[in-house]
């Protein structure tokens, strides 16, 4: 007798799959799943014709298929709906299910009367893994750890890294029962800084006083017509973001063609972000002094103002499920079925500080620097 195992189990699998199917559909095995470092099932799918995803802070959150709306498809888990902490939709957050969760993938393009009757894009099928489908003991563990080089800012930064396992084994007189346990951790402790100007300058004569508009026939400002920048902004974002969660399977199939499964899984996913903003506006009051082509000095006055804003939001989002199920072989038919729980936890609190300063206070000088300003406070202190 010929046992096949791995991935060349895989690869039959997604074969049989798709010449069996009556639907057009495309399949992701785990085997393509561990092949790249996809942190979620929606970088799985990414690799499939026809499928897109939507990124949130450089990893894939909504699938969308066909380049329909992702609220037009309907995700599964084993054959089932479950819940999802969408506040605006029924839209799947794939970056709260790791990839770890899958065994099989099925992405349906088209539709028959067996599946859900709810989608327009697609249905997407998350299978979990089966202890039957692999070798008696089995214990797969996949890990990575880094830093992100860029790590100044608010609260400092981390080291971040996965780390995924799954184990399955199948017991009883004649292996008539299957266990699989499955769990996984994710963090990713980033900083983004960018600054930013304003779309416009005010050109100034070379006694700090507006230049208007520039001569009719000439084209040119009167005086000197030295630019001032009107606005620079200073960003800088702060996401540390944290995934974990896990699940086991219980399964238990009979030589009379009778399968029967317990699978239970639960993930969370969180985003604690920071955003600070630095803002330094020029409305054209004030001094003006020492000017030149690419410098000056800016003081005081209602047209200048200093601000400070720092944004912070945690971004929690959770789903579980609780699902039960049989596949039967009698009287010449099939019967599936299921019973299914599900629930999702959706929390998203933000807080805001600002700091405002006007007049006199706010001085600073500017310096051009290739294609950009570099601003200095004249009196730091104050």
């Amino acid at each position: 007798e010929l046992v096949v195992t791995g991935a060349r189990l895989q690869n039959r699998k997604a074969v049989a799959e798709r010449r069996e199917t009556l639907q057009v559909t495309d399949t992701v095995t785990s085997d393509e799943v561990g092949r790249l470092p996809d942190f979620n099932i929606g970088e799985a799918l990414l690799r499939l014709p026809g499928v897109a995803v939507q990124n949130d802070q450089g990893e894939a959150r909504f699938v969308t298929i066909r380049a329909l709306n992702a609220n037009y498809n309907y995700t599964l888990v084993d054959g089932v709906s479950i819940a999802v902490p969408d506040r605006n939709g029924r839209r799947v957050f794939m970056d709260v299910m790791p990839a770890s969760l899958a065994d099989q993938i099925n992405v349906y393009k088209t539709f028959t009367p067996d599946l859900e009757g709810g989608a327009i894009g697609g249905v997407i099928d998350i299978r979990t893994a089966s202890a039957f489908d692999r070798p008696r003991h089995s214990f797969n563990l996949s890990a990575e750890i880094g830093r992100y080089e860029n790590d100044e800012g608010f609260e400092g930064s981390g080291p971040s890294g996965t780390a995924d396992f799954t184990y399955s084994t199948t017991y009883g007189d004649a292996d008539q029962w299957g266990l699989v346990l499955f769990g996984n951790y994710y963090k990713r402790d980033s900083y983004a800084p960018q600054a930013e100007y304003g779309s416009t300058r005010r050109f100034y004569t070379d006694a700090g006083v507006p230049a208007g508009q520039p001569g009719a026939n000439t084209g040119v400002f009167p005086g000197n017509g030295f630019a001032v920048p009107r606005e620079r902004r200073w960003y800088v974002y702060h996401n540390d973001r944290t995934r974990y969660g896990g699940g086991a399977k219980l399964e238990y199939s009979s030589a009379a063609g009778h399968d029967l499964f317990l699978r239970g899984f639960w993930n969370t996913a969180t985003d604690n972000e920071a955003r600070q903003t630095d803002l330094l506006t020029h409305g054209g009051g004030g001094v003006i002094a020492d000017q030149t082509a690419t410098s000056g000095d800016l003081r005081g006055g209602s047209g200048l103002s200093i601000q400070e804003n720092l944004g912070q939001f945690d971004f929690e989002r959770t789903v579980w499920a609780l699902t039960g199920g049989g596949e039967h072989s009698a009287l010449g038919g099939d019967l599936s079925w299921r019973l299914n729980y599900s629930g999702s936890h959706f929390e998203n609190p933000e807080n805001w500080a600002e700091w405002r300063q006007n007049g006199a206070g706010a001085a600073f000088t500017y310096q051009q620097v290739g294609d950009h300003y570099v601003f200095t406070p004249v009196n730091p202190a104050a």
